[in-house]
């Protein structure tokens, strides 16, 4: 076997790059007036200029007609797949791991893992252990030394949350 150095590009750290991306990708897709119509419609209401996250927007945009609660199939299946990987952390520390997600549910902003320590009245290098398991789903900023984490996006934030209430209610 042959070893070679590799690298992790994080996408999320060149926000302004990925909107103007996004905004070359709409103008592109836009180009004639059907488009422009569709883009008018209930998509680019959950597509605002703030929006960095290319797969998403791509999604998204090619089913206008869909709900603002919904999700394309593309996305659900994707989403699907990060929630196996998630959830193999979860069987392997289950009451834990899922304290934890719902701790990181509970709000849509950054939460520090002494934060979610302190809450659960549990060991930081155990959650450290979960959050680096699932780390790829992860924003992670750095504040005074402090890791904070939060769900990548928005969208997968509120269909773990759905994920969460419907495995409850089944």
């Amino acid at each position: 076997m042959i070893e070679t150095p590799s690298q992790t590009l994080d996408l999320s750290n060149y926000p302004e790059e990925n909107k103007k991306d996004i905004q070359n990708y709409l103008k592109t897709y836009a180009n004639n007036q059907e488009r422009l119509q569709i883009l008018d419609s209930s998509a680019s209401l959950r597509v605002n200029k703030n929006e960095s996250n290319f797969m998403y927007v791509s999604e998204i945009i090619k089913h206008p007609n869909l709900s603002p609660e919904s999700l394309p199939e593309s996305l659900d299946k994707y989403y699907q797949e990060h929630w196996n990987i998630m959830n193999k952390t979860i069987e392997k520390e289950p009451e834990l791991s899922l304290k934890t997600l719902e701790c990181l549910l509970e709000k849509e902003s950054f939460i520090s893992v002494e934060n979610i320590a302190e809450i659960l009245y549990e060991d930081e290098y155990d959650i450290e252990i979960i959050l680096e398991d699932w780390r790829e789903f992860l924003h992670l900023e750095t504040q005074e030394n402090t890791p904070y984490y939060k769900f990548y996006h928005p969208s997968f934030h509120h269909w773990l949350k759905e994920k969460l209430r419907d495995n409850i209610t089944d």
